[in-house]
């Protein structure tokens, strides 16, 4: 399990060749939310910069109705998590 400050992580929803996806509760609000984390520890700078870009695009989606709010990109672990909304859906 992922270990991010602010988050308790309460179930991996998803496991990926390149990211693991966990529900976790935002512990300043106590709001659900959804991690996608880069698998990798020391993921290479290709994987990191597509991952960066793909954040940049669901950032540009918000008005979907599947992704209403992206929260943030944080490195964790020396990798990076994105935290999104959490809408309640199953992958």
């Amino acid at each position: 399990m992922i270990k991010l400050a602010g988050y308790k992580t309460e179930t991996q929803l998803h496991e990926g060749p390149n990211t693991l996806i966990y529900r976790a509760i935002r512990e300043s609000d106590s709001k659900s939310v959804i991690l996608k984390v880069i698998r990798d520890t020391t993921p290479a700078p290709e994987l990191t910069a597509e991952y960066r870009k793909e954040y940049e695009i669901i950032q540009s989606l918000k008005q979907s109705q599947f992704i209403r709010h992206t929260y943030g990109l944080e490195k964790t672990n020396h990798t990076l998590c994105m935290i999104l909304e959490d809408c309640k859906g199953m992958p």
